[in-house]
């Protein structure tokens, strides 16, 4: 396949990494996300900060469907739109969310 010459190799593994980096450029183009770290910055009510804490310690799907849905306003359908799933998946992270959401808030106060 390859030769022994060294020049070739050199060429193709050049070739190689550049065809690679153009993938790794085109993946994030057609799959941008957006950070919601900095979401829990914005409140000061000691409530609402306490709240989005803990909703931003959930897992990145849950805490996506449950931002959506219930900060930012969308609908189910608008969520399943957004995040490229369907309906029934929005509502499974959503109920998975409030869930996991519930136990880290009884966690805490079990523990104080």
């Amino acid at each position: 396949m390859l030769s022994s010459d060294p020049e070739k190799l050199k060429a193709w593994l050049i070739r190689v990494t550049i065809n690679e980096c153009k993938n790794c450029q085109r993946f994030r183009i057609r799959h941008r996300t957006e950070n919601l770290d900095f979401i829990s910055d914005v409140y000061e009510d000691g409530g609402e900060r306490f709240i989005m804490e803990r909703v931003m310690a959930l897992p990145a799907v849950n805490r996506e469907a449950i931002w959506l849905h219930c900060f930012a306003g969308y609908s189910v359908k608008e969520c399943a739109k957004l995040l490229r799933c369907k309906e029934n998946t929005v509502k499974s992270r959503l109920k998975r969310g409030r869930d996991a959401l519930r136990d880290l808030i009884d966690e805490e106060e079990d523990y104080e």
